[in-house]
């Protein structure tokens, strides 16, 4: 009993982070009807699959969900109180079983990620959303329905423009959002789309153009990679930002009441070294309120909240060793090539359960350490390179050390030392 003790504390200190405790949720997806959430916010829960119901429902500790036979069965969810962390377990009646993510099983403890079938319903349980990233990219309301203009940084795909969306949406602008990429016209254009020209400015300017500052009066204009305009076209710009008046193309002063957010994928500092950037230009950007979007190889924590949500949407549950090998990947586009990377995989699978397979592969082959000598010109040490071809032959085993040990000529320890 003692020894049994030592290995739970061991896995509870080994998992502290990802634990279920008090404040977490269970979402519950049944066979039939809704999905529901609830914050686990007592120390036992009883879980019951009955045959007469068509809905889940809840009454204090006692969850019941609908079974699609004439099975029963309780499982029950406890806070073990005795341990230092708090953490809930889940078990059922000797002779009774539930899935545990894909094993059969009557215990386990419980944590972050975790999904439990139970006839045919799916149970999974989060961590609730303390994200640290979060924290620091959060907007006041206040800010929101403000004319204060917004920063909002991050490499690509981060999600910069659904950001900017949302703020127009949340907020009290009345008018239109318009969304205006700087970097997608020339240079000849790009003064012309932004201000907007008069009728015979120039050879074919057959009509009037408003321009995109017009077409966001009273609403929000999102000027997307602002790194890329030019010096010249930051001075006309930076006239406007001071008093709203700018003069079109060809035409006289026109004024607009327009709330501005910037998007950048370089540092805006940097540009202003380099002198491809006027200084009062930048002061100007960065006086309201700055957002830096994470990327996701550099927050796994945030990587994983956002896997979880995608897969939500789609009512979907992934294996283990799989959210392993995404929280490892690069992502080099972020937001946007994850959430196409999983609506393919989860439109070809057969299953609400993804494994790993050969397209998964490929987010770590498209990018190879070679590639990344020669993109970034940084020395990656021959260890690293290993290390990496000997992951990527694991998950190609499903996890199989033996296996992989034999095929690529190493001991089952120096397999296991790479993981």
């Amino acid at each position: 009993m003692l020894k049994l003790n030592h290995l739970i504390q061991d896995f509870l200190i080994s998992t502290r982070k990802q634990i279920i405790e008090e404040g977490d949720t269970i979402e519950l997806v049944p066979i039939r009807g809704r999905k529901k959430t609830f914050k686990l916010n007592r120390s036992n829960y009883e879980i019951r699959l009955i045959p007469t119901i068509f809905e889940i429902s809840r009454d204090e500790n006692i969850i019941c969900i609908p079974s699609c036979n004439r099975e029963k069965q309780t499982i029950y969810l406890t806070l073990n109180e005795e341990n230092p962390f708090n953490a809930y377990y889940i078990k059922s009646d000797s002779d009774n079983f539930f899935i545990y993510n894909g094993r059969i099983t009557n215990f386990s403890f419980l944590r972050n990620g975790d999904d439990v079938n139970l006839g045919f319903n799916l149970l999974k349980f989060k961590k609730k959303i303390t994200s640290s990233k979060e924290k620091e990219n959060f907007i006041l309301d206040s800010e929101i329905n403000s004319d204060l203009s917004i920063l909002i940084q991050g490499e690509t795909g981060t999600g910069k423009t659904t950001l900017a969306k949302e703020i127009h949406d949340k907020s009290n602008r009345y008018g239109n959002f318009v969304h205006l990429n700087l970097s997608a016209f020339s240079k000849g254009l790009i003064e012309s789309e932004l201000f907007g020209h008069a009728k015979g400015a120039f050879t074919g300017a057959l009509s009037e153009k408003r321009g995109a500052i017009l077409e966001a009066h009273n609403g929000t204009l999102f000027l997307d990679e602002i790194d890329s305009i030019e010096k010249d076209l930051q001075t006309k710009l930076l006239t406007f930002l001071d008093n709203n008046i700018f003069r079109q193309v060809g035409g006289g002063e026109r004024k607009a009441d327009v709330r501005i957010i910037y998007s950048s994928g370089q540092d805006l500092k940097e540009l202003v070294r380099e002198g491809r950037m006027r200084a009062d230009f930048y002061y100007r950007i960065v006086s309201g309120h700055c957002v830096t979007l994470p990327s996701l190889r550099d927050n796994r924590e945030y990587c994983q909240e956002k896997i979880e949500q995608i897969l939500d949407e789609y009512n979907c549950s992934i294996a283990r060793d799989l959210l392993a090998w995404y929280l490892d990947c690069p992502w080099y586009g972020n937001l946007r090539q994850l959430k196409f990377h999983l609506k393919k995989k989860i439109v070809k699978s057969k299953s609400v359960f993804l494994r790993f397979d050969d397209s998964d592969l490929s987010l770590k082959t498209d990018f190879s350490c070679a590639q990344k000598i020669f993109e970034n010109k940084n020395i990656i040490k021959l260890a690293d390179v290993k290390k990496e071809y000997i992951k990527q032959v694991l998950h190609i085993n499903n996890g199989n050390y033996k296996l992989t040990s034999m095929q690529i000529g190493v001991s089952e320890n120096t397999v296991r030392r790479c993981v």
